[in-house]
């Protein structure tokens, strides 16, 4: 019986679906800053975000503040060396998780590198609600498809369950049935002899097989040339009997013929 799975506390999310281009995996401290910053004030907030952009997904490590929502302020951070900026973050009121035409134009203006995305948290009636925005073939999807609740404990419980279902599934058989074989009843052999099986009499057979062939073959090949020797006899004694009184010679020859 296997052992039940003990899930260990998570420290990241992974936002993906089936078939998801580019996954977000994104670093819990990250959302629980925001969660901090969502009970500060109820005014737009926005920032970058920092991280490690890849052909297997971006994953996002940190964030920092910013004051104003302008290009200029964003291009500036994004100037300053120092970690990877992979996109920003917004957060503001709402209820469709729909970037506006400003963000997207930012994004498409300042994040247009394979890997950016932006973040876009609303503020709700119940608990707030993200949504990381990723490229496809050089454009924004403004479509909410890697939503998520702004709750870094449940982010926490969710990834740990998605492990453990991912390890349950690595462990299950890999349902190749395996070829069906029938038992052979073992032929009798001598006493004091164990019996023979299957594989050892194929080798056995495949063992006297070429010397019986060989023997085989040498037999017809004598016997051929036996044949061929007797019937030789047999013609060269019928040419050299002597010719019997009293036939003509005509009729003699047509004997010997």
């Amino acid at each position: 019986m296997v052992p039940a799975l003990k899930a260990l506390p998570s420290q990241v999310y992974t936002c993906t679906f089936p078939g998801c281009p580019s996954p977000v995996t994104a670093h819990l401290s990250v959302i629980d800053r925001l969660e901090t910053l969502l009970r500060a004030t109820t005014d737009d907030q926005q920032g970058i975000l920092f991280g490690k952009p890849s052909d297997a997904g971006t994953e996002v490590l940190s964030c920092r503040p910013l004051t104003t929502f302008t290009a200029g302020e964003i291009a500036a951070a994004i100037g300053n060396p120092g970690d990877i900026v992979v996109g920003y973050y917004r957060i503001r009121e709402g209820n469709s998780l729909e970037l506006s035409s400003e963000e997207s134009e930012l994004a498409a203006e300042l994040f247009s590198k394979p890997g950016s995305l932006v973040l876009l948290i609303e503020r709700r009636a119940g608990a707030a609600e993200g949504c990381f925005f990723f490229q496809e073939s050089g454009t924004l999807l403004n479509y909410p498809l890697l939503r998520f609740p702004v709750d870094s404990a449940e982010l926490a419980r969710r990834e740990a369950a998605r492990v453990v279902r991912s390890e349950e599934k690595d462990r299950e058989p890999s349902g190749e049935s395996a070829p069906i074989s029938h038992p052979i009843a073992p032929s009798s052999s001598p006493a004091g002899l164990p019996p023979v099986t299957t594989r050892q009499s194929a080798v056995v057979a495949s063992a006297v097989a070429p010397p019986l062939a060989k023997w085989r073959n040498l037999a017809l090949i004598f016997g051929g040339a036996a044949v061929g020797y007797f019937t030789f006899l047999l013609m060269d004694l019928g040419h050299r009997r002597p010719p019997r009184p009293g036939l003509p010679k005509q009729r003699l020859l047509l004997e010997r013929l």
